[in-house]
């Protein structure tokens, strides 16, 4: 294979690790799935709901407490929220979880390495 780079055993590595965690499956709680069911339905909604129930689920997961998996649950919302132009609010209550959510896993994170 000519004029080819070598890819680096780092980045082999690298990317072997990122497959095997990201194959590990999440076990939401009983709070957090019917959420994350609900996020996953997003893509088979019309664009006239989809906004409405984005900014909806933006807050269910703002309301989660101590949920373990909340972070995850607003990533997964975030990804799915710029698929499309669901409008300037919807997108900010999807931005505002996530902050809180980071902002709250951190704080927790603080605390147990006291």
């Amino acid at each position: 294979m000519r004029g080819m780079k070598p890819v680096p055993a780092t980045a082999v590595a690298a990317l072997v690790l990122s497959a095997v965690l990201g194959a590990q499956a999440i076990q939401w709680t009983a709070q957090e799935k019917p959420i994350e069911e609900r996020i996953a339905m997003l893509r088979e909604m019309p664009d006239s709901a989809r906004a409405r129930e984005t900014a909806a689920l933006a807050l269910r997961i703002r309301a989660l407490m101590g949920a373990a998996h909340k972070v995850d649950l607003a990533q997964y919302l975030a990804s799915r929220a710029t698929e499309g132009d669901f409008g300037r609010d919807t997108l900010q209550e999807v931005t505002t979880t996530l902050a809180e959510a980071i902002g709250e896993s951190k704080s927790a994170s603080a605390a147990r390495a006291l």
